[in-house]
Parts: C-alpha cells; sequence; structure tokens
C-alpha cells in the first residue's frame, strides 16, 4: 500500500508540473448519484472481505458506498497522514470513476479525476487507466499506460493468494468472483 501511495505520489507531482503543457481544459461528468460514507458501510465491506477469505471460492458484490467508505476508513486508521481529500468512488458499466483532492503534495491542492477499467488476465486483477484528470487537465496517454503497467505489476506482485475468475462492473456495483490459493 505504502509503494503504490508513493509511486501515485510522485506521479501525481510529475503530472501536475506536465499538466501545464496540455491544451484545453476538458472538464468531467461525474455521476449525480450520492455517494454516503459511514462506518457501517466499511465495516459491512469488511465483513465480506473476510467471510471471503475464509471460503475455498467467493462471489463478492460492492456497492460505491462500501467502496467509498472501506477506502476513507482504511485510511484513517493506518495512515495518520494522507494526501487524499473527499474520496468518492463511482461504478459505471465497465469503469470506475475515482474523485479526490489531494493535498499536501504540490503548492496547491489537486483535484483528481480517474477512470480505469478492472479485468482479469490469467487469474490476476489487472488495471488499466483510461483517463485522469488533475485540475481539469488531462494526463498524456503514455502517463495513463506506465501507471496501468505498474499497478498492475504491484497487484501481481502483491500474492493476494487470489485467483480471480471475474471482475464485473454495472452501474453502483463491483462483482468479483474468484477463489483462494492458500
Amino acid at each position: 500500500m505504502r509503494r503504490l501511495l508513493l509511486v501515485l505520489s510522485v506521479l501525481v507531482i510529475i503530472a501536475f508540473f506536465l499538466s501545464g503543457c496540455a491544451a484545453g481544459r476538458p472538464k468531467q461528468e461525474l455521476p449525480s448519484r450520492p455517494v454516503e460514507i459511514s462506518r457501517e458501510l466499511a465495516d459491512r465491506a469488511w465483513g465480506k472481505i473476510n467471510k471471503a477469505q475464509q471460503q475455498e471460492s467467493f462471489h463478492l458484490t460492492f456497492t460505491e458506498s462500501e467502496l467509498t467508505s472501506l477506502l476513507v476508513f482504511t485510511l484513517e486508521e493506518r495512515l495518520k497522514e494522507h494526501p487524499l481529500r473527499d474520496p468518492r468512488i463511482w461504478i459505471e458499466r465497465n469503469k470506475v470513476i475515482f474523485v479526490a483532492t489531494l493535498v499536501n503534495l504540490a503548492p496547491v491542492a489537486l483535484n483528481l479525476v480517474v477512470e480505469f477499467q478492472l479485468y482479469v488476465q490469467d487469474g490476476t486483477a489487472k488495471v488499466q487507466f483510461t483517463r485522469a484528470l488533475i485540475n481539469n487537465r488531462p494526463l498524456p496517454a503514455v502517463t495513463l499506460r506506465t501507471v496501468s503497467r505498474i499497478v498492475s505489476e504491484t497487484l501481481a506482485e502483491a500474492k493476494l493468494m487470489v485467483y480471480f475468475e471475474e471482475i464485473r462492473l454495472d452501474p453502483g456495483v463491483i462483482t468479483v468472483k474468484g477463489r483462494t490459493t492458500f
């Protein structure tokens, strides 16, 4: 987790300086549905994960609110100082939209909007970043490819002891099917 945050932080700083070279200021349309955040939702998500770890195979479903709550409360518990403020996760058909404000990484707060796809390849979860905006300026495609590769490699190296069979993204919900490989 720390390595991923470090890599993300460095990339955000580089992207911030590169974003001044990007033409135009595209706006990102975000879903209008609210994302609720609560300890109860985070605990529910952790309960699902813990139950799945005790089974040979699993079929998990998480809502946007459960995932956002899980992220918020996990960051608060594990990292006393972290750069994310007001994170939100929306799930659309075949993509995830992540929104947050990054603080203490640059002289000004950075508004981040990231779109990515999750998929399974050879039993491993993979990530493909399709769009990232920092203060409404897009990151270059080469940066998205590099970050996609780094995150996917980090997931593969994490030794999650899980063989993923399917990751499905539907509006408001992610479904993950797989089996443990203890």
